[in-house]
């Protein structure tokens, strides 16, 4: 039980990179490439939940609904934040429904202070920008 425990602290404090690309390669039905930008370090490590619930959220999605091909993952570990862009090159939408997915997305970032924006036309793709700040 004990061991247990401590994996489970592990994954949940592991770094964010770490975690975002054993997602990726789970992935199979299309190919998730992985961009990282700056440094990941421990120090982002509280936020690694965060990052991964509202990626493989955005994967979800964009199997289910999108018809895409391809999908790209930007983390960018700036000084005072870290952000995530999420695109794809599915067949994009007119109008964004807030179901329990993307709703459940914006409280978790919100909770972390961050912001989310989520941006979508019909015929091209679907792009999610998630800023979450450092706490100092």
């Amino acid at each position: 039980r004990e061991y247990i425990l401590e994996v489970r602290k592990e994954e949940k404090y592991s770094l964010i990179t770490q975690r975002i690309l054993q997602l990726a390669d789970t992935i199979k039905e299309i190919p998730v490439e992985v961009t990282v930008l700056g440094e990941d370090d421990k120090k982002y490590s509280y936020l690694t939940e965060t990052v991964y619930t509202c990626v493989r959220e955005c994967i979800t999605n964009t199997l289910k609904y999108a018809h895409a091909t391809n999908m790209q993952v930007i983390l960018k570990f700036c000084e005072d934040a870290v952000e995530v862009h999420v695109f794809d090159d599915g067949a994009g939408c007119e109008h964004i429904q807030y179901g329990n997915g993307l709703q459940g997305m914006y409280n978790r970032v919100k909770e972390k202070q961050g912001s989310l924006k989520i941006n979508s036309q019909s015929g091209e793709g679907f792009q999610t920008v998630i800023k979450l700040p450092l706490n100092t």
